[in-house]
């Protein structure tokens, strides 16, 4: 992606939440299975510097790679670092259409996965295991196997079958679709949870049932310091929804039994709507010939994007991730600068 270009909105929103350890542990802790978690070493996971999505596909797919130990007693018996650790994969896929052939394009994440370990560790003689896993948005739900054995055109005979498995490669992608998952069913820490939801709304739209379901959520976030640190991120892509009824929001947060019982953003959730500023900046962003008003939400926009990218970064790099209102003071050039300089530290070895 060039510094010139407005990152798609998914993609902020999921590197703004996985790029948080604790809320990618969270994720991962409540979608493998109990064998798995109970051998890891969760406060010592960490996010790896690495991407491995073609340039062609960034518009449509995000990943993150991360490595957590494995407990002393799960760990292999040798002391190499390939041993020691598992990696986790995540693929955020949100194509406008299926797509039959993910196996084959996460075999050669994969391999890029461990040619980046090698580098890392460039004596061990052994390569960790790794769980991809998707995280999927496709339009009517997610209907093809996960396994790369039915990437295979096999022979008819079973004979012959069982005797080629054995040189192909056989796995399968761990699996959340968003789609064919009920918003009661999303599970995790309360930030996880929103962003799920909200990554769900954007390709499916149910009549405005989700804002019921989102409400709740919303308080449960603001009961976290973790959570209020997030809660503009994600009411930022709330407020961009395409689906999102202003006024039915409003009347629904208002009609909340929460609206008078809990803290500070839910009770002026309304307020963001009934601010004239902004519902006006949504009707005009919304409707064609009221150029001017689009012309004004799109430089904010691209403001936004870029200050978005910046906290993205920064936080990737483990750098202290300047405020929202600090980073609005500079120009759009000057945060194409920024980051520029913050990718070419992904560069640096």
């Amino acid at each position: 992606m060039s510094s010139s270009e407005i990152p798609q909105p998914h993609d902020a929103l999921f590197r703004h939440t996985f790029g948080q350890i604790q809320e990618a542990i969270s994720f991962f802790q409540s979608y493998l299975p109990e064998v798995i978690t109970s051998a890891l070493q969760w406060d010592k996971m960490r996010l790896l510097n690495a991407s491995f999505v073609d340039e062609d596909l960034k518009k449509w797919e995000s990943d993150m790679l991360y490595e957590i130990p494995w407990t002393d007693k799960a760990a292999g018996d040798s002391d190499e670092p390939a041993a020691r650790s598992l990696y986790l994969y995540i693929l955020l896929e949100h194509q406008s259409t299926p797509y039959r052939k993910m196996p084959r394009r996460l075999l050669k994440y994969l391999m890029l996965a461990w040619d980046h370990f090698e580098r890392d560790h460039p004596t061990t003689e052994g390569l960790p295991p790794i769980i991809p896993f998707v995280l999927a948005q496709t339009p009517g739900g997610w209907k093809f196997s996960r396994h790369f054995h039915d990437q295979i055109q096999w022979p008819k005979s079973a004979e012959i079958r069982e005797f080629l498995k054995a040189y192909q490669p056989g796995f399968e992608h761990g699996l959340l679709d968003l789609t064919g998952t009920p918003f009661t069913a999303l599970i995790g820490a309360p930030v996880l949870r929103l962003t799920l939801g909200l990554l769900k709304v954007r390709r499916q739209n149910d009549d405005g049932a989700w804002m019921d379901w989102m409400i709740p959520v919303i308080a449960d976030v603001e009961t976290t310091e973790r959570g209020r640190m997030s809660l503009p991120t994600l009411l930022r892509y709330l407020f961009n929804i395409p689906e999102l009824k202003p006024e039915e929001f409003q009347a629904k947060v208002t009609a909340s039994p929460l609206f008078d019982k809990t803290s500070e953003t839910i009770m002026t959730l309304a307020d963001h709507f009934r601010n004239e500023g902004l519902t006006k900046g949504i009707q005009q962003g919304r409707q064609e010939g009221h150029q001017e008003g689009r012309q004004e939400g799109r430089l904010e926009g691209l403001q936004q994007g870029r200050i978005d990218m910046v906290q993205t970064l920064q936080a990737l790099l483990g750098q202290p991730v300047d405020s929202s209102a600090t980073l609005a003071l500079q120009s759009i050039g000057q945060l194409d600068l920024l980051i520029q300089r913050l990718k070419q530290n992904f560069k640096k070895p």
